[in-house]
């Protein structure tokens, strides 16, 4: 009985030496590299495009363990002249697992410019919702580009089961207070569109009605679908421009002048 005793002591020992049984969760929410990406990201982007009147971005999202894809994606956006920034739509991660956001994180770090990420709903599973938010900071965000306001919403409810306001009315409120003279133009970017499946749809059209009073709301933007399309939801004018995920091997750029903006499709 002894000897029994003495052979699982040793037992233990070993197991808990093992780095197998000792290797961090990947729902622990211990990250190790960049955190705060999105406020240090902004803090560059508005100094870079304080006094800019021709503003011009890549619109993306959906990278979900296509990390080879991904790779190929900021190559190509690296090879563009006069790219300002970039943008994503949510899911970086396919499972909310911290890895998969540090990787992806680390591939956008090749980028020549700065990036923003919106929380998608795949960012939420697990503890990636805690991630997120050490990663990249509040799920509802937004900055200026020259005389462009971007207003950046989590607009994934399903995923908090109704738990709490998505999209949140209260930061749109506040969004619209602080237009200014100086915003000229707006633009409104979300993983989840209304009407779809992530969505609180019993809140899509009064959705809708707030953010169109912002002023000169051009057009939204949203992932989530992971096939391009551009669609007139509330048969309004106001378009909505889906991008492709990762793996379509696609993204949008878009260019803001003084008279308009221009959309172009890359595929690469």
């Amino acid at each position: 009985m002894k000897k029994i005793k003495h052979i699982l002591f040793f037992l233990t020992i070993i197991m808990f030496h093992s780095c197998d049984i000792l290797d961090v969760h990947p729902y622990d929410c211990k990250v190790t590299g960049r955190r705060n990406i999105n406020e240090n990201s902004i803090r560059e982007i508005e100094e870079k495009c304080l006094a800019k009147d021709t503003i011009r971005y890549v619109w993306t999202g959906d990278f979900q363990r296509w990390y080879d894809d991904t790779n190929d994606m900021v190559k190509r956006i690296n090879s563009l002249k006069n790219i300002d920034f970039v943008m994503c739509g949510g899911d970086i991660s396919d499972f909310g697992m911290t890895m998969e956001f540090e990787l992806i994180d680390k591939i956008m770090q090749n980028l020549n410019v700065p990036y923003v990420n919106i929380i998608g709903n795949h960012d939420i599973i697990g503890n990636g919702y805690n991630t997120y938010k050490t990663m990249y900071g509040d799920v509802n965000f937004s900055f200026t580009a020259g005389n462009t306001r971007f207003i950046c919403l989590n607009t994934n409810a399903i995923e908090f089961d109704y738990s709490t306001y998505v999209p949140d009315f209260q930061f749109i409120k506040n969004e619209l207070e602080l237009c200014g003279e100086n915003i000229s133009r707006t633009i409104v970017a979300m993983h989840a569109e209304p009407f779809g499946d992530q969505f609180n749809n019993n809140v899509a059209n009064i959705f809708h009605s707030y953010i169109t009073n912002f002023p000169n709301l051009a057009f939204c933007m949203h992932a989530h679908a992971h096939n391009r399309k551009i669609s007139d939801i509330f048969n309004d004018g106001i378009l909505y421009y889906c991008c492709d995920s990762a793996k379509k091997r696609s993204f949008y750029v878009f260019t803001l002048t003084p008279d308009g903006y221009d959309c172009e499709l890359v595929i690469f």
